[in-house]
């Protein structure tokens, strides 16, 4: 298990952090979102059966699964995918488990809105 570190980026105005490369095990490390409320995740990569789960916290300490917006379930992924995020945290981080000696998924997340 490694702790993925993440790249951020401003496109347009709104932030993109990525975390590139994350095997089976691996979790990304935590950003704090400061006030934005509007959270849109996509992975891709090769997933050779992992999951990657965006869990999120208040203390940046004790993270639980975040819900999707409009759907049922957390939001996780089995293959490339996109989903909005219905809980609003302070803080997030991706994670993948299950996954086989192939796997090497990027983890993105979009942050727009303010205070």
């Amino acid at each position: 298990m490694a702790t993925i570190q993440h790249t951020n980026a401003t496109i347009d105005g709104e932030i993109v952090y990525t975390w590139t490369g994350m095997a089976n095990n691996d979790v990304g490390t935590a950003i704090f979102i400061n006030g934005k409320h509007h959270l849109t995740a996509q992975v891709l990569g090769t997933f050779n059966a992992a999951t990657v789960e965006f869990d999120g916290s208040i203390d940046g300490t004790n993270f639980v699964a975040s819900t999707k917006r409009n759907a049922a379930g957390a939001v996780s992924f089995t293959a490339a995918g996109m989903a909005a995020f219905d809980t609003e945290p302070l803080y997030v981080r991706p994670k993948v488990t299950g996954g086989g000696v192939s796997t090497s998924v990027t983890c993105i997340l979009l942050v727009r809105g303010g205070d």
